[in-house]
């Protein structure tokens, strides 16, 4: 008789570690989540303060300040705010 390809009694298969404790799946994805979300937001703080900082947003904010119609209809003091929409 022929023996055959494959083992007739395999080995058991090793569990990994994250098998072994299913418990720790949620909190570890939660990690994961809030670790990627801080890596991808401080560019984007980054990115909102360098804009925030530039001259043309100080120049715009010095054209507004001496405009009275804006003092007007926005009020005083004009400052500039975390984000700063438009294009």
């Amino acid at each position: 008789m022929p023996t055959p390809p494959y083992p007739l009694h395999p080995q058991p298969m090793n569990k990994s570690w994250l098998e072994r404790n299913p418990r720790w799946k949620i909190p570890l994805g939660a990690l994961i989540l809030l670790l990627l979300m801080a890596i991808g937001g401080i560019p984007g703080l980054m990115t909102v303060l360098s804009i925030r900082d530039s001259d043309v947003v100080q120049q715009c904010l010095a054209r507004a300040a001496a405009n009275p119609q804006i003092h007007d209809d926005i009020g005083d003091p004009i400052q500039a705010g975390w984000f700063v929409p438009g294009e």
